[in-house]
């Protein structure tokens, strides 16, 4: 027998290592991706959806890659490239960051991108 929800999460984590190995984020594309989304609603039909369009919007919108100092076009093709799985798995990651008890608490942020950022996040 199986745990269904222990084999979900391991799902989830052998996404969101997958998709961080595709999207060698720093911690500010990091950043500027969780401030792109501060927000985002997730529905199950359109999971994995989402997350390119978000961060084109704010980057074109809200120069949010001038106010994290990164690439923005950069960003967006690499989360263009994406397949729909692993940024589902990034659009989870975010939705987990914002809903999190631990929000405010010292070292959360910190915590939070190293499971998607593979250099440590000052």
């Amino acid at each position: 027998m199986y745990d269904r929800m222990q084999l979900l999460h391991t799902l989830y984590s052998l996404s969101l290592h997958a998709a961080a190995d595709r999207l060698a984020l720093t911690p500010n594309e990091a950043r500027c991706i969780l401030d792109a989304c501060n927000g985002l609603y997730l529905h199950e039909g359109l999971l994995g959806q989402h997350l390119r369009h978000e961060v084109q919007d704010a980057v074109r919108l809200n120069h949010l890659d001038d106010k994290w100092q990164v690439n923005g076009r950069s960003l967006i093709e690499r989360l263009r490239e994406l397949p729909r799985p692993l940024t589902a798995a990034v659009e989870l990651w975010i939705a987990d960051f914002w809903a999190s008890e631990k929000l405010n608490d010292v070292g959360w942020e910190k915590e939070h991108l190293a499971l998607l950022v593979k250099e440590e996040a000052p």
